[in-house]
């Protein structure tokens, strides 16, 4: 996909609704005639995540990443606060290897207020079978660290990151530096 200035009106609206949820002006608006407001963050000191190019094999691509979710358990977290994260690369994937029957664990925000789990493998022995939860401040770190770690290059936000997940991300990039 083309990048900055270079991408069409269409390839830029996948991106721009979903990141519409993630703005602190989202509400049951029309979404046509409003601009929504977003905080980016920079994450320049490394690439977290190797970029791979499908080729002729969409189809194929698209099974394999696809196929180890098919009988994972999910839960779906409500923070009423609003503040979780997305980044330029939306989904966060746990696996020892790839390919691989099922994954660990998918964390995928949704909205700033939905963040959607999904466990498989040894992580889905621990947790009901489908359920929703309320999130709290352990489980925004989680999303806040998984989502930085697997970041091309942005974080999106509805809020001004406080010192604490500021704090996070050093953690994550001193981690994945070494």
């Amino acid at each position: 996909m083309p990048k900055g200035n270079k991408r069409t009106k269409k390839q830029h609206y996948i991106p721009q609704v979903y990141l519409r949820g993630f703005s602190p002006d989202y509400k049951d608006r029309n979404i046509e005639n409003i601009k929504y407001k977003i905080y980016r963050y920079e994450l320049n000191e490394k690439s977290f995540f190797k970029k791979f190019k499908a080729g002729d094999n969409d189809v194929a691509v698209f099974y394999a990443l696809f196929e180890p979710m098919k009988n994972m358990s999910f839960g779906v977290g409500v923070d009423p606060d609003g503040r979780i994260i997305t980044s330029d690369m939306v989904v966060f994937i746990q696996s020892a290897v790839f390919p691989c029957a099922e994954y660990e664990k998918v964390i995928f925000p949704i909205t700033s207020k939905l963040c959607l789990y999904m466990f498989g493998g040894n992580e889905k022995k621990d947790v009901r079978k489908n359920f929703l939860f309320k999130i709290n401040d352990r489980h925004r770190e989680e999303i806040l660290k998984s989502i930085s770690v697997s970041a091309f290059e942005n974080i999106y936000s509805s809020h001004i990151l406080d010192e604490t997940e500021r704090k996070y991300i050093k953690e994550i990039i001193k981690e994945t530096a070494t």
